[in-house]
């Protein structure tokens, strides 16, 4: 079983302020699976855990669910997916809001980025993009639009 029964999609978009969580654009949204399903789906706990559920906009193959899903390797390091390894309530994502820590109970709280001792960190550290994502943490919680 991986559908994400309405009540949790809602409360997910509700969490993420009805804003896709890599760019901060409102619209059409779809939820992201963290930590992958995987093909045929699976009963793993950590894989329905709201902690691992992300609104981002467009679909798998389109807006940033489609950027995340083809550049898995920069998503990983961004905290948009996470290794199957990972805990998703430790593996921070870099949003519109700065960097944030999903609850499973539908939480988010601000945090610095990955330090450069974790997988995380290790990861960004070596990603090279330019997105500001080492840069001093913004915690914008309740700030308004993009970054």
């Amino acid at each position: 079983m991986t559908a994400v029964p309405t009540a949790v999609r809602q409360d997910v978009y509700d969490r993420d302020a009805h804003r896709c969580v890599r760019c901060g654009k409102g619209g059409q949204l779809t939820i992201q699976h963290r930590i992958g399903r995987g093909m045929g789906g699976t009963r793993d706990p950590k894989v329905a855990a709201v902690s691992n559920l992300l609104a981002l906009c467009g679909s798998g193959t389109t807006g940033c669910h489609g950027w995340v899903e083809h550049h898995p390797i920069l998503a990983d390091a961004h905290g948009w997916s996470a290794p199957r390894r990972a805990t998703t309530t430790a593996w921070a994502v870099y949003s519109w809001r700065g960097w944030i820590a999903l609850s499973d109970d539908y939480g988010v709280d601000a945090v610095d980025p990955p330090g450069p001792d974790t997988d995380q960190g290790i990861a960004l550290a070596s990603c090279g993009c330019d997105c500001g994502c080492l840069t001093p943490p913004r915690h914008q919680l309740h700030g308004e639009g993009p970054m």
